[in-house]
């Protein structure tokens, strides 16, 4: 999972602290508040995940009808390339 500590209020996050971190399989992780994230991603085989998240993020998501940027609620949803003329790409090990 790729993320940047947090930095509330909604302020874009700092590229130099990004981090991609590996949890093993049955592992839980809890984020704290405006932890910037994206969702995880499977490094080598197809797995299932369970996201919780509050009734403000899931009503916000839901009512999204294309994939864009999103600042409602506690959601703050950004483009790196619109935004920071950036990209991240991982390379598993």
């Amino acid at each position: 999972m790729v993320m940047a500590p947090p930095n509330h209020p909604k302020t874009l996050p700092d590229l130099d602290k990004v981090q991609a971190l590996r949890f093993p399989a049955g592992h839980g992780l809890l984020l704290h508040r405006g932890t910037w994230h994206d969702f995880p991603i499977a490094g080598e085989r197809p797995v299932v995940v369970l996201t919780a998240n509050s009734e403000e993020v899931v009503e916000a998501l839901a009512n999204m009808t294309t994939a864009q940027e999103m600042d409602q609620g506690d959601v703050l949803k950004i483009s790196l390339p619109q935004r920071l003329n950036a990209e991240i790409h991982l390379q598993l090990l």
